[in-house]
């Protein structure tokens, strides 16, 4: 209440205004209080994940560990590695020795190998083409003639060229077979003596895992603790508050009090009532 109208309008503007100023202060207070306890903590949480990957970077060198990769071991990843190449050499080796099973119960000239060979080709048809021409001498001539001779000594020669050819074909498919009989020996070796470094340091890895464990969660407490940090950053320098002013005090055109019509209807009342009783009171006392 006020006798100015203006002067009303402002108290109660700069009241609304003050209740803000204050919300806002202790928001930022709480706001700022959070931040330095958080920051106080981060260094503490900060020293703690260095000193947990020290420990575990120590221990790893310590245990002869060695990591490709945040998740991969080099000894896990070198028996991965041998794995793969012992399974790809059991199947080159079987498909060696069906090759070489083959070759030594099955006929020669039924071999692939043969079959497929263009300097065996190239020969047989030699050899073909010379037979026929013996043929046709040996009709009319006898065989100690120099043309029957002549043909005669072609074809022993390409016979015999044409069963070495076929003998290096054998002794190839032995060799192969043998080679990869031998590989698959030594990744097998290799395989086990590298599953018996695994089996050793199955103990050290899963310490390794451990130490590992409690480095991620200490970094994943910085790092929320870090975000928080700059979130409350953020809402300090914003001075956000949750108090808002919907309809501001405005002068009024006219006071509310006192009520000039609501006054004289009382004042008419009123006069009429003691006028009456003042009547009849003068008039009991005469």
């Amino acid at each position: 209440d006020s006798t100015d109208p203006l002067l009303a309008a402002a108290i109660a503007n700069t009241l609304t205004a003050e209740f803000i100023r204050l919300n806002l202060e202790s928001r930022w207070q709480t706001t700022q209080k959070t931040g330095e306890w958080l920051t106080g903590q981060m260094a503490d949480v900060r020293i703690k994940l260095e000193t947990s990957e020290e420990q575990l970077q120590d221990y790893a060198r310590t245990a002869g560990l060695l990591f490709t990769s945040e998740k991969d071991n080099v000894a896990d990843e070198k028996l991965r590695q041998l794995q793969q190449e012992l399974s790809k050499a059991s199947a080159d080796r079987v498909t060696r020795q069906s090759q070489y099973e083959m070759a030594t119960t099955a006929s020669t000239d039924s071999l692939p190998e043969v079959l497929d060979d263009a300097t065996l080709k190239d020969y047989q048809v030699k050899l073909t083409e010379l037979r026929r021409q013996l043929a046709e001498l040996s009709y009319a001539l006898t065989p100690s003639h120099p043309s029957v001779k002549k043909i005669q000594a072609q074809v022993t020669t390409l016979e015999a060229a044409l069963e070495k050819a076929r003998t290096n074909v054998t002794r190839r498919i032995q060799n192969e077979f043998e080679s990869a009989q031998r590989r698959e020996k030594l990744l097998t070796n290799s395989y086990e003596a590298q599953t018996r470094v695994m089996t050793a340091q199955a103990g050290k890895v899963t310490h390794y895992n451990i130490l590992k464990r409690e480095v991620d969660n200490n970094r994943q407490l910085y790092d929320s603790m870090l975000q928080h940090v700059k979130e409350a950053g953020i809402a300090s320098a914003l001075h956000a508050s949750n108090i808002r002013v919907i309809d501001p005090a405005r002068p009024p055109a006219r006071p509310y009090k006192p009520s000039l019509l609501l006054n004289s209807v009382l004042g008419l009342f009123a006069g009429g009532f003691f006028a009456i009783v003042f009547i009849v009171l003068r008039e009991r006392a005469d």
